[in-house]
């Protein structure tokens, strides 16, 4: 299964249904870049790459990605809107745009799940605590 189909269906888009096919292309390059990119920097270890050099995303990166996918589609900097009696608030936890107006916090805490965190235990010398306590 491709990474546009996994998507497709994390999203609820019908496999058959085309018409977001282009977009959401360019949206998943955008978001494994974006990954491609933070794993190079802050994981233990680079992305793995497949036999056809494509990258291998890991499957809870790809809910964060489906995330920013979903976020990116509402306007930026809208935090609610009223039309009529009906009234609509975007916001964090429900996949909108969050308060601080960028889709992509959601998606980098998926991300910080693969942060590097090196831990080095130093032994002391026998009587390194008598000298400087």
């Amino acid at each position: 299964m491709t990474l546009l189909e996994e998507l497709k269906i994390l999203l609820n888009i019908p496999l058959d249904d085309t018409s977001r096919d282009e977009k959401l292309k360019i949206q998943l390059k955008i978001a494994v870049e974006i990954t491609a990119e933070w794993f190079r920097q802050y994981a233990c270890e680079p992305l793995k790459v497949d036999e056809n050099g494509e990258y291998m995303i890991p499957s809870t990166i790809l809910i964060g990605i489906a995330k920013f996918v979903e976020a990116s589609d509402v306007q930026a900097g809208v935090k609610s809107e009223s039309i009529g009696g009906m009234s609509v608030t975007y916001g964090g936890a429900s996949g909108g745009v969050n308060a601080t107006g960028t889709p992509l916090d959601e998606f980098y805490a998926y991300l910080e799940m693969f942060r590097c965190r090196h831990v080095h235990f130093v032994p002391m010398r026998k009587g390194y605590y008598e000298v400087h306590r």
